[in-house]
């Protein structure tokens, strides 16, 4: 098989044996079958009650997705956990990620039973960076339970820290040894780029208007993860779909998030492609972390950079607004260190269309400095340095091309949303939270050491015969099993 073709397509010379492929030929008929009877059920019960139309063609597809789905939990449950958010918010026409209560963070639960349901293994690799978020996970939880049972706390860092919970899970696990890059990367280039069209649609007032703030530009990360996935898996057709999807999300809402993560996936495909050593990626670590104590400290003089962008595109520029945000925030911040040990509340007031209003501080690293501190700011930032350390470590050993890919194409998506993360809510919405964190498990995930995908399969054997060949002209084997010089 040449290299470039799906993970999913048949590989010569590598078929399962005759009772292994009959049984999985059975059990496909099987699941065609029952899929067929319930479709049928639902479809007769909707047309006998009219008013559960709705939930029957939600199950409908959801049954006609599952023939599909067992292909990806088998070759491509990394993907799994993104892809699940992004339908989530794509299905979310009432925003319901965006309400008040327990149901916000029913995109967390979603995700995190998506997980446990495929299964998950234990990984060395990755326990730094997932120790480090169950820390801050622990931290922020018992902070805010003392903060909302003792003292009354209302807006507590529980839509900051609760759907983190995902990233302290160990890595989703294939159902076979087979791995499937290349399909797993057109899924979400399609899931990402039907967001994009999402996005442009609630801001022509097509899709409902509860919409608007679920497929907002704050998740602009996810825009760029569509076009990325395309490239990255070479697909003539997705490539110019999900460039016109993401044009078209741009058009309809210029704003400046697009371009600050499509500069971050940049910047991230630069650093792969770097791959630094131990000792550099120590010292960019050290630059990263002292770089953004500065800019949390002086966000509000960071603001003036995109005045003149606003001033071309015509945008409304809302940096007085951000400012005086981020200057109420500095304001409480009494203790630096531990700040109020996530008891107090990390919203603000401010002052939005002449009316005072509590909303979040649109700059997630100064919300969660506001809430616990620098040290759990430091806890935050060290979750995403770690995954950069993590993925520069995969993309430098002998992981397959196709991996290779998958990695980077997935950092860049964490850095896009850890940057954006700058002058949005993006970890104060538990519905980006909980996609965000989505894509940092599949990163973790697509980081573990797997045996080679048949797409790479070729390109190593062709490895293999060549160093063989070479050793033939210096080395022979004895009768004896020894070796000798030739």
């Amino acid at each position: 098989m040449t290299a470039g073709r799906s993970g999913l397509d048949t590989v010569t010379g590598s078929l399962p044996p005759a009772g292994q492929a009959g049984r999985r030929g059975r059990r496909s008929r099987r699941t065609a079958v029952l899929v067929t009877a319930c479709s049928a059920s639902l479809a007769g019960g909707a047309v006998a009650v009219p008013s559960a139309r709705p939930a029957a063609l939600g199950v409908v597809v959801a049954l006609a997705a599952i023939p599909f789905a067992r292909r990806l939990v088998e070759g491509a449950a990394w993907c799994l956990p993104p892809l699940v958010g992004v339908t989530f918010l794509l299905a979310d026409t009432s925003g319901r990620s965006l309400a008040t209560g327990p149901v916000r963070y029913l995109a967390t639960v979603v995700v995190l039973a998506t997980i446990l349901a495929v299964g998950v293994r234990r990984d060395a690799r990755s326990a730094a960076l997932r120790s480090v978020a169950a820390v801050l996970v622990v931290y922020g939880i018992l902070g805010t339970l003392y903060g909302r049972l003792v003292l009354g706390t209302v807006d507590g860092a529980l839509p900051l820290i609760g759907p983190m919970v995902i990233a302290c899970l160990p890595p989703v696990r294939n159902w076979s040894a087979t791995a499937c890059w290349r399909s797993g990367l057109r899924v979400l280039s399609v899931a990402c780029s039907l967001f994009a069209v999402g996005s442009g649609l609630s801001r022509l007032g097509v899709l409902p208007a509860a919409q608007i703030d679920v497929l907002n530009h704050e998740k602009a990360y996810l825009v760029v993860l569509g076009v990325t996935a395309a490239l990255a898996a070479r697909d003539r057709v997705l490539v110019p779909l999900s460039l016109a999807a993401t044009v078209f999300a741009f058009v309809t809402y210029s704003a400046a998030t697009y371009l600050v993560a499509a500069a971050a996936a940049a910047g991230t495909v630069a650093l792969a492609g770097w791959a630094p050593g131990l000792v550099c990626r120590v010292g960019l670590a050290a630059a990263v972390a002292i770089g953004t104590v500065i800019a949390v400290l002086h966000v509000d003089e960071l603001i003036g950079v995109f005045d003149e962008y606003f001033r071309l595109v015509g945008k409304t520029d809302n940096g007085a607004t951000r400012e005086a945000l981020y200057r109420t925030a500095l304001g409480r911040l009494h203790d630096p260190v531990l700040s109020d040990l996530f008891t107090r509340e990390t919203t603000v007031v401010g002052k939005l269309a002449g009316t005072d209003v509590v909303v979040p501080v649109h700059n997630d690293y100064l919300a969660v400095t506001l809430g616990g501190g620098v040290v759990a700011s430091a806890l935050l930032l060290g979750v995403f340095l770690l995954a950069n350390g993590l993925a520069l470590r995969t993309v430098r050993g002998p992981a397959g091309v196709w991996q290779r890919r998958t990695v980077v194409v997935l950092l860049a998506a964490v850095n896009g949303a850890a940057v954006s993360a700058f002058a949005n809510p993006v970890f104060m919405n538990p519905g980006a939270s909980a996609v965000t964190f989505a894509v940092l498990a599949a990163l973790v995930a697509a980081c573990r050491p797997e045996s080679p995908a048949p797409e790479d399969r070729g390109d190593a054997a062709a490895r293999v015969r060549t160093l063989t060949s070479r050793a033939g002209g210096r080395e022979r084997r004895d009768p004896a099993g020894g070796r000798g010089s030739s």
